[in-house]
């Protein structure tokens, strides 16, 4: 009787294991999880690159502090990336990524509205991503030249004083200063760059006078059309992102661009060198349109429920005072109002550069056009042809 029971106990153990096994098995990723067991935890994270020198600095500072999950070690690798491509379902999916960082919250509404219409699972199911940090598009350009097109400053007539200069065949010499040559202006490409769509949008809204509620109508608008399309044709150059604009003006000084719209981060962090040339100011355009760089972590069928916790612990570590103020030094604004975040402390950029034109406080800030109204606006600059021309 002994053995019988001995082995029927046994027997149910085996039966035990063998079907706890098979639920483990059953869950998504458990198997990768199992053979996994000791070795480190990789956190494959696309961003946008204009994040590029805050988050390389944060992950060291993220390793340092040896993170771990279940007794695995987490190692974070950071991939630079433009927005349109983090957009897309199909360079997500080659590319694997544990989480996502565009430059706003636009792509991540692009990027469900794509698996929409394919039908395809909602990878961020489950998911509210937040923002990281704040930073608006600014306009970047030269304080001697600044005031021969705005006298008055440049909050008084803004956007139409620009577009005399941009459209007028004399350029400079219409204002007076005929060795300036044509007007220089540079864009990023609404093709490539979430800073490219802004600036479309940034236009848009000034065209209507609008603060909010941009529609497809009001892209559709032919008065709109012509006044954009008039600007767009004299612009110089667009970039594949922002950050271009801030090198070349570096390099090459006034004699490459009197202008360029770009991130007020990364004017903050290329404002210093580029002083050598003279004045370089950051001007402020009536109302102003942020970029709130949100961090998304996938639900993808390869990520395990480690990846996901492991990048949980990421974000949670970059939205913390620490690596909030570390953002604020390379020039961005914190999501959050954190009691210990002051941008007019005399360390922050937004103290250091004040006489460069930057700005704690801004009057007014535009509402996040829809995605639809964003696609709209590239389809009618791509129908443009500006980029080829």
């Amino acid at each position: 009787m002994r053995r019988i029971a001995s082995f029927l106990a046994g027997a149910y153990l085996i039966l035990a294991l063998a079907v706890g096994g098979l639920k483990f098995l059953g869950q998504p990723g458990s198997l990768n999880e199992m053979l996994s067991f000791g070795q480190p935890i990789v956190v494959k994270v696309l961003y946008s690159s204009e994040k590029k020198a805050w988050l390389e600095a944060a992950n060291q500072r993220f390793a340092a502090t040896k993170p771990t999950y279940q007794g695995r070690s987490i190692q974070v690798q950071l991939v630079a990336s433009g927005s349109q491509e983090i957009a897309n379902s199909a360079a997500v999916e080659q590319q694997k990524p544990v989480a996502l960082s565009p430059a706003s919250s636009s792509q991540l509404a692009a990027l469900r509205a794509e698996w929409a219409n394919l039908s395809q699972p909602d990878l961020l199911a489950g998911d509210q991503p937040p923002s990281l940090v704040l930073t608006p598009l600014v306009l970047v350009g030269w304080e001697e030249r600044a005031k021969v097109l705005w006298p008055n400053g440049s909050d008084q007539d803004f956007w139409p004083r620009l577009h005399d200069l941009l459209t007028d065949k004399q350029g400079w010499q219409k204002f007076g200063q005929p060795t300036w040559g044509l007007a220089k202006f540079g864009q990023p490409s609404p093709k490539t760059s979430n800073s490219g769509q802004l600036s479309l949008a940034l236009l848009a809204y000034a065209y209507h006078n609008k603060s909010n509620n941009l529609t497809k109508q009001d892209v559709a608008n032919l008065g709109f059309q012509t006044w954009l399309d008039e600007i767009e044709r004299s612009v110089t150059e667009f970039s594949e992102n922002s950050a271009n604009f801030m090198e070349n003006i570096v390099l090459f000084g006034p004699s490459k661009y009197d202008f360029v719209l770009v991130y007020e981060n990364l004017a903050i962090e290329n404002i210093k060198k580029a002083k050598r040339w003279g004045g370089i100011r950051v001007f402020y355009p009536p109302a102003c349109l942020f970029s709130d760089n949100p961090f998304g972590i996938l639900a993808a069928p390869w990520v395990t429920p480690a990846q996901r916790e492991a990048a949980l612990l990421f974000r949670t570590f970059l939205l913390s005072p620490e690596m909030q103020t570390l953002a604020l030094q390379a020039g961005f604004r914190p999501s959050d109002p954190f009691p210990t975040l002051n941008l007019a402390d005399s360390q922050s950029p937004f103290t250091l550069f004040a006489k460069e034109g930057l700005q704690k406080d801004l009057n007014q800030t535009l509402e996040q056009p829809s995605p639809e109204v964003l696609q709209a606006l590239t389809e009618l600059w791509l129908s443009g042809n500006y980029k080829n021309r």
